[in-house]
């Protein structure tokens, strides 16, 4: 095994490994020996309910993960997110992976399927969106689909924020409607709006600050005592 290891990876630096290819769920490669022979690395692919549950963790449980995704870097946690849907997307055991050669070498892997992972993990080191491709999604589509559940997120808070707007709308139509109900006091407040029959006049401007600049207490007093005494007698009149 050592051996074999030692000369794919001989074999990887000494360019052998030819039209590497990663497609959903796999690799190939055509790698030159004592003539060409084509390899297969094939993982197998998450289902639809996997993927979404994970992308959906994805999503909204860490976003300092998911934002690394969007600016093109791998999140080193990137696995925790799929571990409770009983996956992982890199191979933990040997039974992980399928492995075929044409070689007329029995072993597993041969020198040539060993340089075909060599040529993969320096893919996956210059692009690790390739590790989602390996198990059925490509970057593409798990980019769109993390936007896309980002973007019902948003959605679903702003129609909550629209039904409320709707709500206050409706409050202020009907306070608009029945604004004769409003100043006859017919609503059922009693305590915010007492009744007016016996209005004390002046308590207003009696507990208004004198505003600034500071002017002439009396002064001031007497303009808008005037303006008090008319608001309040039109508002008597709008109540009887």
């Amino acid at each position: 095994m050592t051996t074999r290891l030692k000369r794919g990876h001989a074999y990887f630096e000494q360019g052998r490994v030819l039209d590497f290819e990663v497609e959903p769920g796999g690799v190939k490669s055509l790698v030159r020996g004592s003539e060409d022979y084509q390899c297969h690395l094939f993982f197998e692919p998450f289902s639809n309910m996997e993927w979404n549950e994970s992308l959906d963790r994805l999503a909204f449980d860490d976003l300092s993960a998911a934002a690394l995704l969007t600016a093109g870097r791998m999140p080193p946690q990137i696995e925790d997110f799929f571990i409770p849907s009983g996956r992982r997307l890199l191979p933990q055991a040997e039974s992980d992976l399928e492995l075929h050669c044409t070689c007329k070498d029995r072993a597993v892997p041969c020198k040539h399927l060993a340089a075909t992972a060599y040529a993969l993990a320096e893919k996956l080191d210059l692009d690790p969106w390739l590790l989602f491709l390996l198990r059925g999604r490509s970057a593409d589509e798990v980019e769109k689909a993390l936007v896309s559940r980002w973007n019902q997120d948003f959605t679903a808070e702003d129609e909550a924020v629209d039904q409320d707007s709707i709500g206050t709308s409706l409050e202020q139509q009907s306070v608009e409607l029945n604004v004769d109900l409003f100043w006859a006091n017919h609503l059922q407040a009693p305590i915010l709006f007492p009744s007016h029959t016996n209005p004390k006049t002046g308590l207003t401007l009696e507990r208004m600050a004198i505003p600034e600049p500071k002017i002439d207490q009396a002064s001031w007093q007497k303009i808008f005592s005037a303006v008090y005494d008319q608001v309040s007698e039109r508002a008597k009149k709008r109540t009887l």
